[in-house]
């Protein structure tokens, strides 16, 4: 994410939050309805992992799990005829930063049930996924990444950490410091390190390029992170920052904008996945909205050319995608996951790989692979109804029928229920 953007966006998100302090309290759990087992009859199903769609079928759940997918309901159990609505796993968003309850809120309405933080001020991301997690609050199963490493880490890093003070006059930087501030954000309960391995592109004159940390500082942040098993995704804009990640051991690199064929061989050889936030860095390239500046406009028709061959070779290589939208869900974000989607296919992916990208494809890389990101017996009830096929048409993902996250009930838009 470019620094005008990011910043336009966290302000948003901090106005956002402001207001909601001087509004009704609203119950962001009640609206999730938890009937302990149910059936979802009359289904289409696309399972994630390839399968042929199987039509007229019935799916119990049970317990926050798919307990059976087949022909009839059992006697007794609640029912939600879906009249033939196509039934896919709920869609992964692997790169956000939402900072709020209103922002989990309309993630989960989009049809998000799990979703990666990439950075966010106090910790917020550790809080909304407990919350999230007990049920508190509405929203995707998250999982947090705290501080992003930057140089120059905000004023709220310092309140949280004021034993890192030597960092106010020498900046985050060095192996050793950055291994002891990698353990003491895990102590905070991460579950990814975010590293920026390259500058962030914030105007044209800036070099996106330029590498902020090398192989040496960002490994130490994969050791760190190894022994709890948490992993390290590295923001890299450039080519040389990118390379330098993955030979450290990065598990995944974001935005990943002017790779050459190398590294993308590289990210192969490594099983490390890509990152490629397309939908953000389209909307800047197209953009003709006044409240995006014209140099992040500028920027973004830089950028954008570079990341469609980046993410063609990394398809044609065989690398794993995976979708992230680089937004923080806001009341004024446009974009989502859906667009992410869409946009990967417009890129040259295929309807099913672009949808693999925000289901099965994340659910490998975040390690949560043997429990959701398909429709199948014993996997998580994490699911999104849409109407008719989203193979043919990837716009039916803009507007979901039904979203069930854990078995819960977030979304029922079905008509005469």
């Amino acid at each position: 994410m470019t620094r005008t953007l990011c910043s336009a966006l966290l302000a948003m998100a901090v106005i956002a939050s402001a207001q909601a302090q001087f509004a009704p309290a609203v119950d962001t759990a009640a609206s999730l309805s938890v009937p302990e087992r149910y059936a979802l009859t009359n289904a289409t199903v696309l399972d994630g992992r390839g399968g042929p769609a199987q039509r007229n079928r019935v799916i119990v759940i049970e317990a926050g799990r798919i307990a059976a997918i087949g022909r009839s309901a059992p006697h007794g159990l609640q029912v939600y005829d879906l009249k033939g609505a196509t039934v896919l796993p709920g869609l992964m968003d692997a790169h956000v930063h939402i900072a709020d309850f209103a922002a989990m809120r309309k993630a989960l309405d989009q049809g998000v049930t799990t979703a990666r933080s990439m950075g966010v001020p106090k910790f917020t991301d550790v809080g909304l996924r407990d919350l999230a997690r007990a049920g508190a609050v509405a929203g995707p199963e998250l999982f947090a990444a705290g501080y992003h490493f930057y140089p120059r880490p905000p004023e709220t890093f310092f309140t949280d950490f004021p034993q890192f003070a030597e960092v106010l006059s020498g900046g985050l930087k060095g192996a050793d410091l950055m291994g002891r501030i990698a353990e003491a954000q895990l102590a905070r309960g991460i579950d990814w390190i975010k590293v920026n391995a390259t500058a962030r592109a914030s105007q044209p004159g800036d070099d996106p390029a330029q590498v902020l940390y090398g192989e040496a500082e960002i490994a130490a942040l994969v050791r760190a992170g190894a022994s709890r098993r948490v992993h390290v995704a590295a923001h890299a804009h450039g080519d040389d920052g990118a390379r330098d990640a993955l030979r450290a051991g990065a598990r995944s690199i974001e935005h990943a904008t002017f790779l050459s064929d190398a590294t993308i061989a590289l990210a192969k050889a490594r099983g490390a996945y890509l990152v490629p936030t397309a939908v953000t860095v389209k909307n800047l390239a197209t953009s003709t909205s006044d409240r995006i500046p014209e140099t992040s406009r500028i920027l973004g028709r830089r950028m954008w050319p570079a990341l469609q061959r980046t993410v063609a070779e990394a398809h044609r290589a065989g690398v794993m995608l995976v979708a992230g939208t680089d937004t923080a869900y806001t009341p004024t974000n446009r974009l989502g996951i859906a667009d992410e989607v869409a946009v990967l296919a417009e890129m040259g992916l295929s309807p099913a790989e672009a949808l693999a990208a925000a289901t099965i494809n994340a659910a490998d890389m975040l390690g949560i692979g043997h429990r959701t990101g398909a429709v199948a017996v014993g996997l998580e009830a994490d699911l999104l109804v849409v109407r008719g096929d989203p193979l043919a048409d990837l716009s039916t993902l803009k507007t979901p029928l039904m979203v069930i996250s854990d078995g819960r009930i977030a979304v029922d838009a079905r008509e005469n229920k």
